[in-house]
């Protein structure tokens, strides 16, 4: 009879972890997978709610960016990581009016992307793509040509921010 409630207890201890060893989930979720893949699925109806949890994805906020010209004073205004467009344009305006700048105008704005600003021997031109490396390429494909002496005088960029 004690061989008996040996082998009961046993056998109660072992099932217990190997029920244990299905993994280490909290409360309202059960483990699934298998070989070595080990995770963790919601109960469904667990804690009043019959819909099953969604994990939530990150939202992301726009950046802009703008580049503002005075090209006869050669002043130039900049503004990046602004929430919006007119933000941008407003900020590279005072930017170039404080550089030195009258007649400044705003040549180019762009969001959660870079902007450059290219100067040949006689004209200088804004570019923007995904990254710096793109904006210059295109911004030096258009100034080589129609101009000569080519180069890169302002880059910068402006990428969407995650807010959550």
């Amino acid at each position: 009879m004690m061989i008996r409630i040996f082998l009961a207890f046993s056998l109660l201890v072992v099932s217990g972890y190997v029920m244990a060893e299905g993994g280490h989930c909290p409360p309202g979720y059960y483990p699934i997978g298998g070989q070595g893949a080990v995770g963790c699925a919601p109960i469904p109806g667990y804690g009043g709610s019959s819909q099953p949890v969604q994990p939530s994805s990150p939202e992301w906020q726009t950046r802009w960016g703008a580049i503002a010209v005075d090209g006869e004073k050669g002043s130039l205004g900049t503004a990046v990581g602004t929430r919006s467009k007119q933000e941008a344009e407003n900020a590279a305006l005072i930017d170039c009016q404080a550089k030195g700048g009258d007649n400044c105008r705003v040549d180019l704005t762009y969001y959660n992307q870079c902007g450059v600003m290219i100067l040949g021997s006689s004209k200088l031109n804004t570019a923007r793509a995904a990254t710096i490396e793109e904006a210059t390429q295109i911004g030096m494909e258009i100034c080589a040509a129609a101009d000569t002496n080519c180069r890169v005088y302002y880059s910068d960029c402006s990428y969407p921010v995650q807010t959550r």
